[in-house]
């Protein structure tokens, strides 16, 4: 094809004649190049309207794009972001300022703009311009509104601290008058005339402090509100309790556990009163556990009166051999220990002298003596826990409590000879039999001694009294304090839970509606079935170990996240600040 000038000059954009004398090579009609400093004329820069930041311009080439850019950009932000905080927190400055040169009655002025203005101006373009170069210019603005809001939210933090029992109109009047002093600290649009900021300052003290007014109630509804999600705030002491209660493996109704709004509807949906006797039911099995533990048993012995005595039996193989160990010298210990046993009796015989003295007045002053045989006093503590179990279980309680206690004082003679003798073997056989008897009765006196169920209600009651308990008894009676609701026998639940004549009831009438509505007879029986099982199956969930850990984690270790979050009141108190600056402020200074 033969060579067209014609075709070619319009490929170039045609022949320019200034151009080719000495003017500007670019056509008139051309757009101006977007490149760098080093291609571009001073006049064919383009800059942005708000900022006067050139655009699309660098000293090293043409502008970054792809990851450059975003990493440019990423870079802008992080290093603007205390910038914007700071000049948020100045604008607190120029708005007091503002207020009072233009509001107050103040005459400073320079140029069209006054003095205040001037300095508020300067801030706005700096955000604009740090807010222009980054990837994230609402982060950036949000961090102006934040710092605008930083002093007031420090100086507003003690009202929050007010106790909810002051009266209400207090809290309001506080509230609106930081909404009024926050309005006062806003700057305005820079330029308008003196009627025009007085009506923009008027709307915006109006604004802000109705705002600060109605925030105490809509407060009071988010604390109630987010108590609601929460659960019950549990003490100190009752998170203990739920941490050791899952170490041991017991398991709590979530609402007593203070858990959150998910378990708390499962255990509604599943019935508050089956989901603790299901708890209940579970939970035996580790009373039991933790019984026959104490005791020296595997885990899956059946508790019996037959296998207590056994347990005392074997125990006490450790007393028959102290009766080789001579004579026993008692010590004043031993004889007070006497007198306070008979001390009641003693008194009530001084205030009725005419009445009958009580028999085991006479039954402790045949133990006074200087000193006895070591087999004789092993003999004598046995027949004295006899007799106490006799008494006992006739209903003689102040005669079995009398023997018991005088078997003791003869126990704590015998530990005092071993001791004088110098036999630390048999001194620590005896005593951990001491233990092991011991045990053995606080396990028989807490058990139903025709089904070997322990009942842990009775060992919290012991344990409320200050009686010594040993680590497993004592683990059982902890819990039962702390869920009296979940450590229900199952001989007074009657029985385990499992479908209800209820769940029947509601099934039978959720697949019939069904039928009566058109759905075939599939999809009736499905939705019946679904009904049946739904309590069951949120109660077995409820109490699922999933579940019940969560309830241990929740009351101990607070997620990394909540913990980074601030508080409720503090929350409240920033939102409260930034929503009156943001209603009550003008765009411009935002």
């Amino acid at each position: 094809m033969p060579f067209n000038p014609d075709q070619y000059l319009a490929k170039k954009g045609g022949f320019n004649p200034d151009a080719y004398l000495g003017g500007s090579a670019t056509p008139k009609s051309s757009t101006p190049e977007q490149g760098n400093m080093f291609t571009q004329s001073a006049e064919d820069i383009q800059y942005d309207p708000v900022s006067g930041v050139p655009l699309n311009t660098s000293s090293y080439g043409s502008a970054p794009t792809g990851g450059t850019e975003y990493a440019r950009k990423a870079l802008t932000t992080a290093a603007a972001l205390p910038i914007n905080v700071a000049t948020g927190v100045a604008k607190n400055v120029g708005g007091l300022a503002q207020t009072f040169n233009r509001y107050l009655g103040g005459e400073s002025s320079k140029g069209n703009l006054s003095i205040p203005e001037e300095g508020l101006n300067a801030l706005n373009q700096i955000e604009a311009g740090t807010q222009q170069q980054s990837g994230s210019p609402n982060l950036l603005k949000g961090a102006s509104m934040v710092g605008q809001a930083a002093p007031w939210f420090a100086t507003g933090g003690a009202i929050g601290a007010i106790p909810s029992y002051v009266n209400a109109a207090k809290n309001i009047g506080t509230g609106v008058a930081m909404g009024g002093a926050s309005a006062l600290a806003t700057p305005e649009e820079v330029g308008m005339t003196p009627e025009q900021f007085r009506e923009a300052k008027n709307k915006n003290i109006a604004i802000q402090g109705a705002i600060g007014g109605a925030f105490p109630a809509a407060g009071e509804i988010g604390s109630k509100i987010a108590s609601l999600l929460r659960g019950t705030k549990q003490t100190p002491q009752m998170t203990t309790a739920i941490e050791n209660a899952r170490d041991i493996g017991y398991t709590m109704p979530p609402t007593q556990a203070g858990g959150g709004i998910v378990s708390r509807a499962l255990e509604g949906l599943a019935g508050k009163a089956s989901t603790a006797q299901a708890a209940s039911i579970k939970n035996q099995e580790i009373t039991n556990k933790l019984a026959t533990k104490s005791l020296g048993l595997p885990e899956d012995t059946v508790l019996s009166p037959e296998v207590i005595k056994n347990v005392r039996d074997v125990a006490g193989k450790a007393y028959d051999k102290i009766s080789n160990t001579g004579e026993i010298i008692t010590t004043d210990a031993y004889s007070k220990a006497l007198d306070k046993i008979i001390e009641p009796f003693m008194q009530t015989a001084k205030a009725f002298p005419d009445a009958e003295i009580s028999p085991v007045v006479k039954q402790i002053a045949g133990l006074r003596s200087k000193s006895f045989d070591a087999g004789a006093a092993v003999e004598k503590i046995k027949q004295l826990r006899t007799a106490a179990d006799d008494a006992y279980r006739t209903g003689s309680t102040e005669i079995g409590k009398a023997n018991k206690d005088a078997a003791k004082a003869l126990e704590d003679a015998v530990e005092k000879h071993l001791e004088a003798i110098y036999s630390p073997g048999l001194l620590k056989e005896f005593k951990d039999a001491r233990q092991l008897i011991a045990k053995t009765y606080t396990v028989e006196n807490a058990m139903n001694k025709t089904t070997g169920t322990v009942d842990a209600k009775k060992l919290a009651d012991r344990l409320q009294r200050g009686k010594p308990m040993s680590e497993e008894l004592k683990q059982i009676a902890q819990f039962g304090q702390a869920f009296p609701k979940a450590i229900q026998t199952p001989e007074r639940i009657g029985g385990s839970i499992g479908i209800s004549p209820l769940d029947y009831t509601v099934a039978g009438v959720t697949g019939g509606a069904s039928l009566l509505g058109g759905e075939d007879k599939a999809t009736s029986g499905a939705l019946g079935l679904a009904t049946l099982l739904a309590r069951p199956g949120a109660r077995r969930i409820a109490l699922s170990n999933p579940v019940q850990n969560r309830l241990a984690q929740q009351a101990t270790s607070p997620s990394a996240v909540r913990q980074a979050l601030p508080s409720p009141q503090e929350a409240r108190q920033l939102a409260k600040m930034l929503l009156m600056q943001r209603l009550g402020g003008t765009t411009e200074n935002r």
